[in-house]
């Protein structure tokens, strides 16, 4: 039987949200908060809402509306965060958030109330319909699909069949641990990169987040061209780095693991959806996609809380613009709106990401790929702050890709530009 949280019965849903976690989850939120008249559930196959996340963004990555209603789901914020390579540390002044699954859900549940069911998986969906794992079958007007990237599973594999290592995408993979040291670890601000470790499988370092003084996240990440995630090797990393700094672990508080998929060319356009008022019964229009699934997030650092709370907040603001309050077709055709114009947005920039993403994975050898990153951390901090807000201009461009001497061979870096 599918557990719930005061599960409703399905009729008379408006809408159905598929997924429970930072996009679907800060969807409903905004819906519950700002369009209570609209009738919705948001079904998470797990046991949780959030998952087991941190989701991290730099203070500059929001714009002034959605930092007001970001930032009080925030578990912790530095007002700086460090990086370490082998030839300097830099600490940038940029400010620094962090969210955990854990405040997430104390912040959204409370406001979700009834509208939330747990425990709830999916075997089918179309534009209008659920048809969960037990059988049952959940109408609305409107369904959209928020289950996360098709790519991202910590075991390597794929759903949608790419090969590890593909000519079109290589992988971002971490095991982080949240620890308790016996002593006061020392730690002040954020470590979001430290390089100076040994380079494993490409691009490697480690993340460090300070909770408390006694309490930190240490993750051990790699850029890799495979998905392939060995849990239990990078845990006994993750335990050998803390000794190295001197950290003695009393407890490890959670374990956190995941892929994600550095894409090194423009993927294929989501087809554009007709509306579903023009689909037979007998060929029912698929579910609209949005989020990660859609490919929306930083083609390099991973992030994409920016672009789940941008999202979020139009959607919202757009059926407040609906003289008579927001009808079935209003929420399908807003929805279906906000997507593409943010996938629009979204792919101006995204050949420069992916020309980068090529450099490291392809113009560097595996074990001098950090080098394109150390260079990178030497630009001005107002460059490096444009790159992660996606607000790069092209003299920022010229920055990156006229270093004196270029961190890789010019031979492999031309190959780069020209595929």
């Amino acid at each position: 039987m599918n557990a719930s949280v005061n599960a409703p019965d399905s009729v008379g849903t408006d809408l159905i949200i598929v997924g429970g976690g930072l996009w679907g989850g800060l969807l409903a939120y905004r819906l519950a908060k700002f369009h209570p008249e609209v009738r919705f559930q948001i079904l998470e196959q797990s046991e949780s809402l959030g998952g087991n996340h941190t989701w991290s963004f730099h203070e500059k990555d929001l714009n002034q509306e959605d930092s007001q209603w970001i930032l009080p789901l925030v578990t912790r914020s530095w007002q700086s965060h460090e990086v370490r390579f082998p030839r300097y540390t830099r600490t940038l002044q940029n400010a620094y958030h962090s969210i955990t699954s854990e405040r997430f859900r104390e912040v959204l549940m409370p406001v979700l109330g009834k509208s939330l069911r747990l425990n709830t998986a999916v075997s089918q969906l179309t534009s209008h319909q659920v048809t969960l794992q037990d059988g049952t079958h959940l109408k609305a007007q409107v369904v959209l699909d928020a289950r996360g990237e098709k790519y991202n599973d910590p075991r390597g594999e794929k759903s949608n069949g790419a090969r590890s290592g593909s000519e079109q995408l290589c992988y971002q993979k971490f095991v982080g641990l949240d620890i308790r040291t016996r002593a006061p670890h020392g730690l002040t601000q954020p470590v979001l990169m430290d390089a100076t470790c040994e380079q494993l499988e490409g691009y490697r370092f480690f993340y460090l987040l300070p909770w408390t003084d006694d309490t930190l996240l240490i993750e051990d990440t790699r850029y890799s061209d495979h998905a392939e995630l060995n849990v239990a090797a990078m845990t006994r990393e993750v335990d050998n780095y803390a000794r190295k700094q001197g950290w003695e672990i009393a407890k490890v508080l959670r374990t956190e693991v995941g892929v994600l998929p550095i894409p090194l060319q423009k993927r294929e356009k989501p087809e554009k959806r007709e509306s579903s008022t023009k689909k037979t019964s007998e060929h029912p229009s698929a579910a609209l996609g949005f989020g990660t699934r859609a490919g929306i997030c930083h083609e390099t650092s991973g992030y994409s809380l920016p672009m789940a709370a941008q999202f979020s907040r139009r959607v919202a603001q757009a059926l407040s613009g609906c003289k008579k309050g927001p009808t079935a077709a209003d929420m399908e055709a807003v929805t279906a709106a906000v997507l593409q114009d943010l996938i629009r947005l979204h792919s101006k920039s995204a050949g420069f990401y992916h020309l980068l993403n090529r450099m490291i994975f392809r113009a560097a050898e595996p074990d001098r790929r950090y080098r394109i990153l150390e260079y990178f951390y030497r630009l001005p901090e107002a460059t490096i702050q444009r790159f992660y807000s996606r607000r790069f201009d092209w003299l920022d461009k010229i920055k990156i890709f006229s270093g004196a001497p270029p961190p890789v061979p010019i031979a492999r870096a031309m190959e780069c530009f020209f595929k």
